[in-house]
C-alpha cells in the first residue's frame, strides 16, 4: 500500500485468505482480529466484515488502542469524519506514545479535512509528517491540503518529499490505491488537487 513492493491480485488474494484463516481462528485474540479486519477492509473493500472483527477486537479489549485506532480508519472509508475522530481521540488517550501514533495523527489529519477544517487537519498532518517523514498518505494529503487552501506554491514545492518517498507515484497510481478506501467525493478532491500539484498522470 505504501508503493514500496508490487501489489498484485495473487499477493492480495493470499493477504485476503490469511486474514479470513485469522478471524476463524483467533476469535478470542483482540490484536489478531483488528490486524484481520483492517486488512480486509483495505484490500477487499468489504468494510462491513471488517468493522465486524474491529468491533469484535473491542469487546474482547476495550482498551486496545490500535483497534480504535483503525475503527477510525474504516469509518473514514465511508467519509464519517466525527465517529472517525471520536476513536482516534480514544486511541491517542489510551497510548499517547504509541510506535504507531503517526498513524493516529494522520487519521485525524485526514478526518478534519474530510470535515472541511483545513488548518486543523494541516496541524495533524505536519505532527505526523513529524513522527514519520515518509509515510505517503500524509505527504500527498499536505499537498491536497495546501491546494484547498490556495496555496498553489507550497503545494508544488511539497510534490518533490513525496516522489522521493514513492519514486514514479502517479494519478493513476494513487486511483488504484485509493478506490477501495476513499469515497468517490473525496478521491476527486485529491485528484483534482494532485494533478494542479503537478503530479503526472501516469
Amino acid at each position: 500500500m505504501q508503493g514500496w513492493a508490487r501489489r498484485t491480485p495473487e499477493l492480495e488474494a493470499v493477504a485476503l485468505h490469511l486474514a479470513r484463516r485469522a478471524i476463524d481462528t483467533g476469535k478470542d485474540d483482540p490484536d489478531a482480529l483488528w490486524m484481520a479486519g483492517h486488512t480486509i477492509a483495505t484490500l477487499s473493500g468489504d468494510h462491513q466484515a471488517g468493522a465486524a472483527a474491529i468491533e469484535r477486537a473491542l469487546v474482547l479489549n476495550p482498551n486496545a488502542a490500535l483497534a480504535w485506532s483503525h475503527r477510525g480508519w474504516l469509518h473514514l472509508y465511508l467519509d464519517e469524519a466525527d465517529p472517525a475522530i471520536a476513536a482516534f481521540e480514544r486511541a491517542s488517550r489510551l497510548s499517547p506514545l504509541d510506535p504507531q501514533g503517526h498513524g493516529i495523527k494522520g487519521g485525524l489529519a485526514r478526518a478534519h479535512l474530510t470535515a472541511g477544517r483545513y488548518e486543523e487537519a494541516m496541524r495533524w498532518v505536519d505532527q505526523t509528517i513529524l513522527e514519520q517523514p515518509r509515510w505517503t498518505p500524509a505527504l500527498w494529503m499536505k499537498i491536497v491540503l495546501y491546494e484547498l487552501m490556495g496555496r498553489h506554491s507550497e503545494a508544488c514545492e511539497a510534490l518533490q518529499p513525496m516522489l522521493e518517498a514513492w519514486p514514479g507515484f502517479t494519478i493513476e497510481a494513487f486511483t488504484a490505491y485509493a478506490k477501495l478506501h476513499y469515497t468517490p467525493r473525496l478521491r476527486a478532491i485529491y485528484v483534482e488537487a494532485l494533478r494542479k500539484a503537478g503530479l503526472p498522470e501516469g
